[in-house]
């Protein structure tokens, strides 16, 4: 709670914050043009 009073971040719970973080989309096109969505 110090932290942010004095403007720190949150403290993360479990690494549940890097979980989501990765767990984006990625759109790329293959050879043929065609857009693949990777999670």
């Amino acid at each position: 709670d110090k932290e942010m009073e004095h403007g720190g971040c949150a403290p993360r719970i479990l690494s549940l914050d890097d979980y989501f973080l990765v767990e984006k989309e990625v759109e790329t096109k293959d050879d043929n043009g065609k857009k693949i969505i990777t999670k």
